[in-house]
């Protein structure tokens, strides 16, 4: 029987339990704060890529410092919060992963923020918001595998 100070056996053993990348187009993601434009600026669609590239490579810091030069050209854009939110997870940096996941969850109510912030929640071990977010993430997306087999074991 398990402990409560007893590790969590989850699939991150089998499977990256990473918080997931909002992988959008730069048109999708990053405007420049005025009426949507038929294509983002060279250096949003840039800085964008950047940004996901040195976050996949796992150079957290670097991801953060260019999304929060993307927040400044718009801060309006769920989608870089939550990206952002996701390099302060892996970064370990939870408060500031769950404050970007809010803000971004303020903008625009999305199932990838809610499941990454039920994420943040399950590795700080507190199921029950864990649960709360994975079941707003179920509803926004029912087919969800991810969120599914978390909800499951928080």
């Amino acid at each position: 029987m398990a402990t409560a100070t007893a590790p969590i056996s989850h699939p991150a053993t089998e499977r990256e339990m990473a918080p997931k990348l909002v992988l959008a187009t730069a048109a999708e993601s990053v405007g420049t704060g005025e009426p949507a434009p038929s294509r983002p600026s060279p250096l949003d669609s840039e800085l964008f890529a950047e940004a996901l590239s040195a976050q996949k490579k796992g150079n957290h810091s670097k991801a953060v410092a260019l999304y929060t030069k993307l927040i400044g050209l718009n801060p309006q854009t769920a989608d870089v919060y939550i990206n952002r939110g996701a390099a302060y997870e892996s970064a370990g940096d939870h408060n500031l992963a769950v404050q970007d996941l809010n803000t971004a969850l303020e903008l625009e109510p999305k199932f990838m923020a809610y499941r990454n912030r039920g994420s943040v929640h399950f590795k700080k071990r507190d199921f029950e918001r864990a649960v709360k977010d994975y079941n707003k993430a179920l509803e926004l997306d029912p087919s969800d595998v991810d969120a599914h087999i978390f909800r499951g074991l928080a």
